[in-house]
């Protein structure tokens, strides 16, 4: 096992960790949620093929826990590619402290978050609900809220989650005189 493997293997296990517990934790509060923070987080540090796989498995884990049903479909899906997407993100945006930076990760999960809340709701309406435009409309009414939970968790878990990260790895940076917390592996 290459060096690089090990580093991106001891990045993704404790975003891997964090995602379950922190899904678990949260479940009894409908779209309040921390997977999209460790998403975005592993899509950017890791990259590659670890920016699906890292979803995948937290959804994985947790609806061991949880439980769910055929609606995994898109749940899981809509994560994957919201941690696809951040591959573009990845090119132009290095974690630290700067407004550019906090802006544009929270810019990106929140344009995310709406992506993966009309995913979902569609995968609603295509399983569960009748296939007229009146039950899809049905179904945008009913998204709404759990949308505006959803944009006020992404709101306040992104900038936070982003801060302690760049704050961690700067500290122990200084700690250890040495990174051990990459700000992406290449």
């Amino acid at each position: 096992m290459t060096k690089n493997s090990k580093a991106r293997i001891f990045t993704a296990l404790p975003l891997i960790f964090l995602g379950v517990v922190g899904r678990i934790a949260l479940s009894s509060l409908p779209n309040i949620e921390i997977v999209t923070l460790v998403v975005l987080l592993g899509g950017l540090l890791l990259g590659g093929y670890w920016a699906v796989i890292v979803p995948i498995t937290v959804m994985a884990l947790s609806d061991i826990w949880i439980g769910n049903n055929v609606i995994f479909l898109f749940t899981w899906s809509g994560f994957a590619l919201l941690g696809a997407s951040t591959l573009f993100m990845r090119k132009k945006l290095e974690p630290r402290y700067s407004i550019r930076f906090l802006s544009t990760f929270t810019g990106f999960g929140v344009i995310g978050v709406l992506l993966y809340d009309v995913w979902t709701a569609f995968g609603w309406w295509l399983l569960f609900y009748p296939h007229t435009t009146t039950a899809l409309l049905h179904v945008a009414l009913l998204q709404v809220p759990f949308t505006l939970k959803h944009l006020t968790s992404a709101l306040l878990t992104l900038p936070t989650g982003a801060c302690v990260y760049v704050w961690l790895q700067r500290t122990i940076c200084r700690v250890e005189n040495r990174c051990a917390l990459p700000n992406a592996i290449e």
